[in-house]
């Protein structure tokens, strides 16, 4: 199977294709490492987004960022 690369975002998921044209919705949970009390984030739109140095997952964990709940519940989570 090819690996999946991300072509969009709808809110908490990110959209992904495959070669063979397969697509998907798949959530993308990121924490900074290095602190059980780190927040769990789902919106790439947030401040507080980690872009390097994290874990990730595709099941939520706790706690969830609030902002990112926040960006989500206005619509404007990407």
């Amino acid at each position: 199977m090819a690996t999946p690369r991300v072509i969009g975002t709808t809110g908490r998921y990110r959209v992904v294709a495959t070669t063979e044209g397969a697509t998907m919705a798949r959530p993308d949970y990121r924490k900074r490492k290095g602190g059980q009390y780190y927040a769990w984030h789902f919106c790439a739109s947030c401040k507080n987004w980690p872009a390097s140095d994290y874990d990730s997952r595709s099941t939520p964990g706790d706690p969830l960022c609030d902002k990112c709940q926040e960006l989500e519940r206005k619509g404007e989570c990407t």
